[in-house]
């Protein structure tokens, strides 16, 4: 069963965005092309309802959609 998120008034929600890079050995199919990848988390500080260990299925869902967004 799917459960609806409401939002909460944009002053009270900010968004904490963190990023990492590391340089890795490209694919040998593909030597000059790199690879992006993108992983999205919802805290519970947010909203008490989502898990501190791993992603739900709406942090998963945004992660495809800006993954999508950015090829």
């Amino acid at each position: 069963m799917a459960r609806i998120f409401t939002a909460k008034p944009p002053a009270l929600c900010r968004p904490a965005p963190a990023r990492t890079a590391k340089v890795t050995q490209p694919n040998r199919d593909r030597p000059n092309e790199g690879s992006l990848s993108i992983f999205t988390e919802f805290s519970p500080m947010a909203d008490p309802s989502f898990e501190p260990c791993c992603p739900g299925q709406a942090a998963v869902e945004l992660g495809r959609v800006v993954d999508r967004g950015l090829r």
